[in-house]
């Protein structure tokens, strides 16, 4: 969390409160800092066992120098909210709102099946909620772009191991002007209580199926917590009202509550009173609290679920919270490398709610703070959820992006090199220490003191190891370019249309449902990384390569699904390579997924930009598709970039788009900042926006999947008359044609 100015509550010495870890700033500084009482007797700050932090000893450096921030970035920007913010909030009122609605429902995710998991023997009813920051690493981080223009800054690719995300880093609110946003020292810094999480953030969550949920910070300095929970003499809550008002309105799924300060006997009794009123009214607002504050008002941490604190769940019958996030000491206590939580194995807490009705595996999460504990946490969930052996409860994540702000802090992810380290740190966190989910767990023991020795990832288990991939791949088209929301270019069939660095976390594609599950023959070896050095659209491809082998061949698993394949499919992956690979779709069929049916892809047309068009019509088929797979094999050796997989019938191509204007333009620091807005069409998935020049050349500004646009400093040219294109495209890829608009200035 984010409390400027303000001295974190003190908690009980009965665990460890997430209030006791304050993130000083975005870039400018090398992230959290602890109360000296968080490490043991005996700790110190590094040992000579310590893996370093990862570096490129040639990156520029922090964007910014320390604590300093963005200020307000240029265009439409997120902000805090007070309660005189919340209920005087309407989209009437708030021109820029339109650009932080997620307009795409949540994706149904597919049943389990244990066949095709890569660990088949993972209980699948264990579920991930992460409380996390979006866009770590951004200097506008406390008045939040939900597309921007920085290369650098964390989005997230394992969507198929969250069930509910939930944003954390606090905005300030809309008085506070942009000298003091960009002065972290500066007096009347205010942050808001309410933060609705980031529009791209919500885009991609749902896309794969997963919850975004907003939060809730209390306390906040000069706010007054009764003006949140005032009640009408209608018996209504405007907070309450508001808060359901927003949730719709910009697309997300519910609220993080986080009351870590102590208030007044009946101030708390109308908060509870305000969120059975709230939950009344948006049954689908789902609400998680955290294990600080007391029905009475008072601010004990648990550490478990317990009597104390189950009450925050209502009854099975009339529920309240949907859920609760333990806080951290359930395993060790107050000490990160001590003994004596009072609920190490968690069953304490599934038996308290169990006996209540509720199911554990859905209302309690215990916890492991990764923000100070990295790769070698003091809370081990590993130890009760691996293959074979099944948590009595699910796991709730703080911060487990901490690692790549820490790269930010100094530089390293501004450079393609550093960021392709720390994205194999992110692939080792969550697929495990071999980067690949089917071969997850330690390789070492992990050491103590915990919370240091924080690189060594060796000691980690990979979420994988713990928590099942889920999938939205239900039906097709499937298709992907391995665009994963952020890229120094953007690429168009292998042609460059943009040099300009980007972030837009909600165009992201629907992640692959393993990263990287690889079955290699015998006797060959073989890699898959991330590669941001070629695109056939986008900013990244697959490098998929062979180390050893005569007669190399690998199989990458791609999709997990439950579909089944209709009449005039074509199965087309774009490849580019200066080998000859024979390449293969491989299909696990539901009903007898060990007899695959592999079909060859061949190429088909001239190359484009260097890519190749692979290709095969799929047979239809009678049975579900469990699996989808790419088979790669080579006489000697491979080596090739995969740019996109596309399986798809035959699609229609989107009507051109409708309404297309440009409603404001106002001058820039380097060029024209434009407005732009169109009318949303239902067979329109997402849109490009183009900045057409005098000499016909187009440059791609965006992508988005909204009907309005915001593109900073666009050249202006000679003749001042500043020209625009929109292209529609459909869930398949397919493009419309444009529409055209112009601005005069």
């Amino acid at each position: 969390m984010r409390k400027k100015k303000q001295s974190p509550p003190v908690p009980e010495k009965t665990g460890l409160s997430r209030a006791m870890f304050i993130r000083y700033g975005t870039l400018g500084a090398a992230a959290a800092v602890a109360a000296p009482s968080l490490l043991s007797a005996g700790a110190t700050a590094a040992f000579a066992a310590d893996v370093p932090q990862p570096k490129d000893p040639s990156a520029p450096g922090p964007v910014l120098p320390g604590n300093q921030g963005g200020g307000i970035p240029a265009g439409p920007a997120s902000y805090g909210f007070w309660a005189s913010d919340i209920t005087g909030w309407s989209p009437g009122l708030d021109p820029n709102a339109k650009h932080f609605v997620c307009h795409i429902p949540r994706a149904a995710r597919i049943a389990p099946f244990a066949a095709t998991q890569a660990r088949p023997n993972l209980d699948p009813s264990t579920q991930v909620l992460t409380i996390d920051g979006d866009y770590r690493g951004s200097i506008y981080d406390e008045r939040a772009r939900a597309i921007g223009d920085e290369s650098y800054v964390y989005t997230f690719r394992y969507w198929q191991y969250l069930d509910v995300f939930s944003s954390w880093h606090g905005q300030l609110t809309p008085n506070v002007p942009a000298d003091k946003v960009a002065d972290k020292n500066a007096s009347g810094r205010t942050y808001g209580v309410l933060e609705v999480p980031n529009a791209g953030w919500t885009e991609a969550a749902h896309k794969n199926g997963a919850m975004s949920i907003g939060c809730w910070f209390w306390p906040r300095n000069g706010a007054s917590f009764s003006d949140f929970v005032k009640k009408n003499p209608d018996g209504s809550y405007p907070v309450a009202d508001k808060m359901i008002e927003i949730r719709k309105y910009f697309g997300f799924d519910g609220y993080f509550l986080n009351q870590e300060a102590q208030v007044s006997a009946t101030d708390a009794k109308a908060f509870k009173a305000m969120v059975a009123y709230l939950k009344s009214r948006d049954p689908e607002c789902y609400l998680q609290y955290y294990d600080a504050m007391l029905e009475s008002g008072s601010l004990s941490y648990q550490n478990m679920i317990n009597s104390k604190n189950v009450g925050w769940l209502g009854t099975a019958q009339k529920p309240l919270m949907d859920s609760i996030f333990m806080n951290y000491g359930w395993l060790r206590g107050w000490g990160v490398s001590g003994t004596g939580g009072p609920d190490p194995d968690l069953t304490k807490s599934a038996k308290t709610v169990s006996d209540l009705g509720f199911n554990p595996k859905k209302v309690a999460y215990g916890t492991t703070e990764f923000q100070q504990g990295g790769f070698n946490p003091s809370e081990i969930f590993g130890g009760l959820a691996a293959p074979g052996k099944n948590p009595p409860v699910s796991w709730g994540m703080f911060v487990p992006s901490e690692f790549w702000n820490r790269g930010c802090s100094d530089g390293t992810t501004r450079t393609v090199l550093g960021r392709s380290i720390f994205r194999d740190l992110e692939q080792k966190f969550w697929s495990g220490p071999k980067g690949d989910p089917s071969q997850s767990g330690r390789i070492t023991e992990p050491t103590q003191p915990y919370r240091q020795n924080i690189w060594n990832t060796s000691g980690f288990d990979g979420v994988a190891h713990s928590v099942v991939e889920k999938s939205p791949y239900s039906a097709l088209p499937i298709n992907t370019n391995f665009t994963i929301g952020v890229g120094s270019y953007f690429n168009l069939q292998g042609a460059t249309a943009s040099t300009k660095a980007w972030n837009n976390a909600g165009i992201a594609d629907p992640v692959l449902s393993w990263q990287f599950w690889v079955s290699n023959a015998a006797g060959t070896q073989s890699s898959v990384t991330l590669d941001e050095s070629t695109a056939w659209e986008g900013s990244h491809s697959l490098r998929i390569k062979s180390s050893a082998g005569a007669n190399p061949e690998s199989t990458v698993h791609l999709f997990k699904t439950d579909l089944t394949i209709g009449s005039s499919v074509t199965a087309t992956v774009m490849v580019k390579t200066s080998s000859a690979p024979a390449l293969s779709l491989v299909l696990a069929p539901k009903a007898a997924p060990a007899s695959v049916s592999t079909v060859a892809l061949t190429p088909s047309g001239a190359a484009v930009n260097g890519w190749t068009a692979y290709t095969a019509n799929l047979a239809p088929t009678t049975g579900q598709i469990a699996k989808i797979s790419l088979k790669v094999a080579a006489a000697g050796s491979f080596d090739l970039n995969l740019g996109s997989v596309r399986i798809a019938g035959n699609g229609t191509t989107p009507a051109k788009p409708n309404g297309f204007s440009v409603t404001a333009g106002t001058a820039g620091s380097n060029g024209e900042n434009v407005f732009l807005d169109w009318t949303k069409a239902a067979d329109a998935y997402a849109y490009d926006v183009f900045n057409v020049d005098t000499a016909g050349a187009k440059t791609w500004l965006g992508r988005c999947h909204r009907d309005c646009f915001f593109a900073e400093n666009v050249a202006i040219p000679a003749n001042k008359t500043m020209n625009f294109e929109l292209v529609a495209i459909s869930p398949d890829g397919t493009r419309s044609a444009p529409a055209k608009a112009s601005l005069l200035l």
